[in-house]
């Protein structure tokens, strides 16, 4: 019998979403020169041992002489809650050590430490960047215990690999000449820092250009705007704040802000820059003196990572470093600017209560540190009707959290969030009032004919659950079915963290032509589901949202994989399941007629099913949402 020989590559999966032409032609390059070496070295070996290959889904395809072990298989998005205490143990650890290793002035500002901001952020990309391979590739190797492992770059998944290697006294090579992973974990290091970088470059404008003697002094009920997305959330509350005379008010530091808060057609909205606080001047004294410090901590740390690697945590925590080195060069001076402007921001007004809708942004996190300094109430809102990545969140930065129903109350409950902080409110965005007519939207996307039908697709990143062939496949039989009815046109809608430039390229690139692609800047979603006959998705939380606005929701599945693992919505009613293109067109020609008797009951089977995520709208959501912040007075 053939010894066993497994080789371990990198997971490509976030290499395969670059965006650009430069970005398509590396990321295409990157992947071609990875299968190159790895057929030379499976043509190498085939004869002398049995070969596994653990890579990314449909990045080498099956050999008669090998058996090729897919990430997407072994991926499981419901490992995240296990993984929440040894994530926070770790961030705990990380940012200890930097404490340690340099002076207070750097790390705390105004008697709140610098890496409170980053928290969150720091433990959900070792979840899902480390702890999530760590486990998978330990079980792979303890499953199939080979005899040799191989690695053929210096990936997270490739050094993993070979610390267990070693870890379990397995013979290891390591065949990275020629290697190109280098290259990716710069551009990672690059493009973060470049993102922070201009965050700072935001704040450093826009605290130039502001006249000092126009702040706002009022007191306000702040909304944390980090998020465009998030706007569907704030928005009913700021108008209900509005009514109820309590001076609403935006904080965003977010370029771009402005034009998706007037995408809602507010009358007057009132909206403030976090930067408005902060001289100029102040800025201008501190900014070198903060990157000369930063650099020097990210030395001093390097070798505290470095060095005496003696157990997983220290090796999980050299891994890190990744990851940690934007938020050492460039995300603690951020942190610096956010909290010396909320804090001139919280003086200056006395704000009457904080609402923010996540607790891992900047500007969010420093409103809610800032709202306990100075016993302002404050609130998250949380529109998360199920948890995904959100699992790993500790829920700690506000007094109380309002949640859209039983099923994400429960959740947080189950997660250690303390039972009196919970509110089951429902979702406010159910109470914002459209204004958008059927006109206007079918203007803005170029739809000619009012009587064409929407299908809406719900677009999402590749990811290690679904990568980039499995997301193309989606696209490709959503087109081509609806291409068949006549009277219906596809329109795409990007994922709030997608470009829609990039959507574009890869949908053209597909061969896709005649669908449409909304921009996120400037069509809302209320307004998408609002005329759209059928919803067509993965797994997306949208569904929800869908059904709760008497929408059908359509999985698309062509592979046969259990995307009910992230929401139950076929096995529980809440959508019908599509396996190929014939079984789309049946569903879409039963609900583009949603006065037909199957097309009303497979509706009223949906409603049933939203009961366990999404509190029934009844008018009051708001109001009980701000009563939990302004009792707190």
């Amino acid at each position: 019998m053939k010894k066993i020989f497994l080789i371990v590559t990198e997971d490509i999966t976030k290499t395969e979403t670059l965006s650009g032409s430069l970005g398509n032609l590396y990321a295409n390059i990157y992947s071609w020169w990875l299968n190159i070496r790895l057929k030379l070295i499976v043509y190498f070996l085939q004869n002398f041992f049995n070969i596994k290959v653990l890579a990314t889904n449909n990045q080498f395809r099956k050999h008669n002489s090998s058996e090729v072990l897919n990430y997407d298989k072994y991926l499981k998005i419901s490992q995240i809650k296990q993984f929440r205490s040894h994530s926070w143990q770790l961030v705990n650890y990380i940012f200890q050590q930097l404490n340690i290793t340099n002076d207070n002035k750097f790390l705390r500002k105004r008697n709140i430490k610098a890496t409170k901001l980053w928290e969150t952020y720091l433990a959900i990309k070792i979840t899902h960047n480390y702890l999530i391979y760590f486990h998978l590739i330990e079980k792979i190797i303890n499953e199939i215990k080979p005899k040799y492992v191989l690695v053929i770059g210096s990936s997270i998944q490739e050094k993993i690999a070979l610390y267990f290697a070693k870890k379990n006294s397995i013979k290891s090579l390591k065949l990275n000449f020629l290697s190109s992973s280098f290259i990716n974990k710069y551009l990672y290091i690059f493009f973060r820092q470049r993102e922070i970088s201009r965050k700072i470059s935001e704040f450093i404008f826009r605290a130039s250009q502001h006249d000092k003697n126009s702040q706002k002094t009022i007191s306000s009920v702040l909304l944390s705007a980090d998020f465009y997305r998030h706007l569907k959330t704030l928005v009913p509350l700021y108008n209900y704040l509005r009514k109820s005379k309590y001076f609403p008010c935006f904080v965003t530091n977010e370029k771009g802000m402005e034009d998706s808060i007037n995408n809602f057609n507010l009358e007057n909205p009132s909206m403030i820059y976090l930067a408005n606080y902060l001289d100029v001047d102040y800025l201008n004294l501190n900014l070198a003196n903060w990157k000369k410090k930063s650099r020097q901590l990210l030395k001093k740390t390097s070798k505290v990572f470095f060095k005496n690697i003696k157990n997983d945590e220290q090796f999980i925590s050299s891994l890190i470093f990744s990851d940690l080195t934007p938020i050492i060069t460039h995300g603690l001076i951020l942190s610096n600017i956010c909290l010396e402007a909320g804090f001139n921001l919280f003086e200056k007004i006395k704000p009457e209560g904080v609402i923010v809708v996540s607790d891992q942004r900047p500007v969010e996190v420093t409103l809610s540190l800032l709202a306990k300094k100075f016993q302002v109430p404050s609130i998250l809102v949380s529109p998360h009707t199920v948890l995904g990545a959100d699992e790993t969140n500790r829920y700690n930065t506000t007094n109380k959290i309002s949640v859209t129903g039983k099923y994400s109350y429960r959740k947080l409950l189950s997660l250690g969030v303390p039972q009196k902080k919970l509110y089951i409110c429902g979702d406010p965005s159910y109470e914002y009032q459209n204004t958008t007519s059927k006109k206007q939207l079918y203007s803005q996307l170029g739809i000619k004919k009012l009587s064409q039908k929407i299908i809406l697709l719900i677009s999402f990143r590749s990811n290690p659950n679904i990568p980039q062939l499995e997301k193309k496949e989606f696209f490709l039989v959503a087109s081509r079915a609806v291409e068949k009815i006549k009277s219906a046109t596809l329109v795409i809608k990007p994922h709030p963290t997608e470009k829609r430039e990039t959507l574009v390229q890869e949908v053209k690139k597909w061969g896709i032509n005649k669908a449409l692609i909304s921009d996120n800047n400037t069509t809302e979603l209320f307004d998408l589901l609002k005329y759209s006959n059928a919803i067509l998705i993965t797994w997306s939380m949208t569904g929800l949202e869908a059904i709760m606005h008497k929408i059908p929701v359509v999985v698309i599945n062509t592979t046969c994989k259990n995307y009910d693992k992230f929401i139950p919505y076929v096995s529980n009613g809440g959508a019908v399941e599509a396996k190929n293109k014939e079984d789309l067109i049946k569903h879409l020609e039963i609900f583009i007629k949603l006065n037909s008797y199957l097309a009303k009951s497979r509706l009223k089977k949906a409603q049933k099913f939203i009961e366990e995520y999404i509190q029934s709208p009844d008018g009051k959501v708001c109001k009980r949402i701000v009563s939990l912040v302004t009792s707190q007075q």
